[in-house]
């Protein structure tokens, strides 16, 4: 039997106890955190008035009485839970301006709408898609809401309940929202009781529990939000997780993670859709989208760009809008916004039709026909954005977005070969399109070649070990150069 002293717990048995928390939960202690870890136990152990760690560890891997409520009691002191209201100003854009409107007018016979905030803690995320809902959803209160926040921390469970917020949890609140949904009490804020009882909590967890189950809240889910969990998670438990998480989604329902974390993980019937906000995942069990004539121009040797012969020398147009891109001769058509506003505001029918009007003047505008597919793919009519895909590469041969885009198009209506073959060209016409490389290299990982993937997230790796962290890595918006070396080095 390994004993230990009050101050130091040996390295074989501290690798035991993060197995078998592994085992339980799914979570991952990292390195860095074994140290904390350690502490963590040791001042289990204290409480206890346990002298030996190999009697705690039988203990939590036994079947006693005791065995659950020291899990809570361990699970409090090793889990972070970090929220706040309204994390991630984009993906919160993203919900109030795409997927909650289409999954309202989608279930506006039944009137019913199911959310699941997956890793809640203390309930800041699923309280935030209450006050969104009620902004946005007419008569709410004739609707059949199920919005249900779980967690696998009691003690975080236990204060989501209580609706009560100190000034830290709204540091990316606007003032109006604090002010309209909350009353100030001593140096806490309490949630309107108007919100609060929209909002169901209950201990749930993600490894062990079995779901969906018919029994409880945890079935026909139109929207799971799971943020900043899954990089706690093996990729063996990201992948049993998000199987349970297709399982439980009903058709044409959507799943939203953090930043990267579903990277080179095989999505089942989940399709990736890609936003200027962020990138979110639906399921479609059928493929319902066909594109025919998409192949793209073949790049000559001279690498020319084709173009209309001007009357004076131009600028050569940018691969992307810019933000004063394609707001001339469109104000006509958007309502006083310009076609990119649209865009950004989720309004992607009325920026495809306005691009479409521009380019009725002027057919040969790069930008325009590349917004335009842009539009049209993020609004689900992927023939039209392959055909504009198709135009701006006639426009412009080296430009390396639009065959990007395309790859994401087949690879959404499960043309995994054809997204090979356009990624490829994306990192011929540019060497240091790092996106490109990890997405092919995600493409050969699904299909087991694993040392082309390993070979194209190398690639990337040294690309992006040569650039500043901060550095956002296009076109993802979001992701900084940091947190993907971070994402892909796991």
């Amino acid at each position: 039997m390994n004993k230990t002293n009050e101050k130091t717990i040996n390295d074989e048995l501290l690798h035991r106890f993060q197995d078998l928390i592994s085992r339980h939960t799914g979570l991952r202690m990292r390195k860095e955190n074994l140290d904390a870890l350690r502490k963590s136990i040791l001042g289990r152990m204290k409480s206890l008035k346990i002298d030996e760690a190999e009697r705690y560890y039988h203990l939590l891997a036994g079947v006693g009485t005791g065995r659950p409520a020291e899990w809570q009691e361990l699970i409090k002191v090793i889990t972070t839970g970090e929220s706040y209201f309204f994390r991630d100003q984009e993906q919160s854009s993203l919900l109030r301006n795409r997927i909650l409107p289409d999954l309202i007018k989608k279930n506006k016979d039944r009137r019913s709408l199911r959310i699941w905030s997956a890793g809640c803690s203390s309930g800041e995320e699923p309280y935030s898609m209450a006050i969104l809902l009620s902004q946005i959803l007419p008569y709410i209160e004739n609707w059949d809401i199920l919005i249900l926040g779980t967690d696998i921390n009691q003690e975080a469970i236990r204060k989501a309940k209580q609706g009560k917020y100190r000034h830290w949890s709204f540091r990316t609140t606007h003032p109006d929202v604090k002010n309209r949904y909350f009353k100030k009490h001593h140096d806490e804020w309490l949630i309107d009781e108007t919100i609060q009882n929209r909002v169901t909590f209950q201990i749930h967890n993600l490894k062990q529990d079995h779901f969906p189950d018919p029994h409880s809240g945890i079935r026909e889910i139109d929207l799971i939000i799971c943020r900043n969990v899954f990089i706690y998670f093996n990729p063996e438990d990201i992948s049993d997780v998000l199987k349970k998480f297709t399982d439980t989604l009903n058709e044409g329902g959507y799943l939203l993670t953090g930043h990267g974390e579903l990277h080179a993980q095989d999505l089942g019937k989940l399709r990736t859709l890609p936003f200027p906000e962020s990138l979110i995942y639906q399921k479609i069990s059928e493929i319902k989208f066909q594109i025919s004539d998409i192949a793209p121009a073949k790049i000559g040797l001279s690498r020319a760009v084709k173009s209309p012969a001007p009357q004076k020398k131009q600028p050569k147009k940018p691969d992307i809008p810019s933000s004063q891109l394609l707001k001339k001769d469109s104000k006509s058509h958007t309502n006083g916004l310009g076609i990119e506003e649209l865009f950004l505001n989720g309004r992607y029918a009325e920026a495809a039709s306005s691009a479409e009007c521009l380019l009725t003047d002027s057919p040969d505008d790069f930008a325009a026909h590349y917004l335009a597919a842009q539009a049209y793919a993020n609004s689900g009519d992927y023939s039209n954005a392959a055909l504009h895909c198709k135009r701006a590469i006639e426009i412009d041969v080296v430009a390396e977005r639009p065959y990007f885009l395309m790859a994401h198009i087949s690879e959404i209506i499960g043309d995994k070969d054809q997204a090979k073959i356009l990624l490829k060209k994306a990192t011929y016409l540019n060497p240091e399109f790092i996106a490109a490389y990890i997405e092919l290299g995600t493409l050969y990982d699904m299909e087991g070649d694993t040392v082309r993937g390993v070979k194209l997230r190398t690639a990337a790796v040294e690309l992006l070990k040569g650039l500043p962290p901060e550095t956002i890595i296009e076109p993802y918006k979001k992701i900084t150069a940091g947190e993907l070396l971070s994402s892909i080095s796991k």
